[in-house]
């Protein structure tokens, strides 16, 4: 059944010819302008929801700390484990690497070809990775208060980077190399953070399980 011309959208192809050149121009025009919209919509929703992980798994992670006393946060159950401040040091640490990897990322003016990578087996656990030397944690004893200020300073640093970012779609087409998982997008470092972070918060609970 053909489809009545009062419902039907302008196309993008070269109607123009037959109807006339202006006015079908400007009807293609209106259709990618909406089209363009309903991308950064999206693509708003896509960073919208990344800033609600990152919120709801910081505010999971500072429960896991909740109540524990500070013989607790620094104590090692193995001697080749981490306690649960040096965890937490090594979250701060990741999350500052990443706002610098970020930035290098999006100096570059080239749209990047990569596909989109999964980040799933950032939470299980039970296949080990092996933290770079630059954001192992030390054996530095510390408060509560001071791992709580550490987390707010890497956290206000990655804030402070999205929040800078003019278009946000240049996150998922600039990418930057990994130090262990290879190139990877900028949105996909994003996405990273709040799964590496509940991937070591999994880890605080084990530890807390040991006492």
């Amino acid at each position: 059944m053909e489809q009545s011309s009062d419902n039907k959208r302008p196309s993008l192809d070269m109607s123009y010819l037959r109807h006339g050149r202006f006015v079908n121009i400007k009807a293609s025009i209106k259709d990618l302008r909406e089209l363009k919209d309903i991308v950064e919509r999206k693509f708003s929703m896509k960073i919208e929801e990344i800033y609600q992980n990152l919120e709801a798994t910081r505010d999971e992670l500072i429960r896991a700390l909740d109540g524990l006393s500070k013989e607790q946060l620094n104590r090692q159950i193995a001697s080749s484990s981490w306690s649960i401040c040096q965890v937490c040091q090594h979250l701060a640490k990741t999350e500052e690497l990443y706002v610098v990897a970020i930035m290098r990322g999006l100096k570059s003016k080239e749209d990047s070809l990569l596909e989109k990578k999964s980040l799933d087996f950032l939470l299980d656990r039970s296949k080990r990775l092996t933290a770079p030397d630059i954001v192992k944690p030390t054996d530095e004893i510390l408060e509560y208060e001071e791992i709580i200020e550490r987390l707010s300073h890497s956290r206000e640093k990655l804030y402070k980077l999205l929040n800078s970012v003019e278009d946000p779609s240049v996150l998922s087409k600039r990418q930057f190399t990994h130090p262990v998982f290879k190139e990877m997008l900028l949105i996909e470092w994003v996405k990273s953070v709040y799964l590496h972070e509940q991937r070591h918060t999994k880890q605080i609970h084990e530890i807390k399980a040991g006492f």
